[in-house]
């Protein structure tokens, strides 16, 4: 009797994370107290098993506001079919 055997290595290189992207600024790279600001995205690094939440937020919230680009919220939710399609918003920085 003959037997075959197959050994099979699976190499999982999925990190979880997030990544958050310029796509745009007003007068360059950064936002200011001057009102410049930037069109960002968030997406997920890998897919994940259920549902994600990301709260946007900030320590003080008279120096910067953001505003989400595709929703009403300051939430963005991610699934396991939309965790690879980026939602944007913009950031802009505040006079103090």
């Amino acid at each position: 009797m003959t037997s075959n055997l197959s050994v099979v290595a699976y190499d999982d290189d999925d990190n979880a994370g997030i990544t958050i992207s310029t796509l745009h600024c007003v007068d360059g790279e950064e936002v200011s107290e001057i009102g410049r600001g930037c069109d960002l995205q968030v997406v997920l690094n890998s897919e994940p098993t259920s549902e994600v939440i990301i709260e946007l937020g900030f320590n003080d919230s008279s120096e910067t506001v953001f505003f989400p680009m595709n929703n009403t919220s300051d939430e963005f939710a991610f699934s396991t079919s939309n965790w690879s399609t980026a939602q944007n918003f913009y950031l802009k920085g505040l006079d103090d």
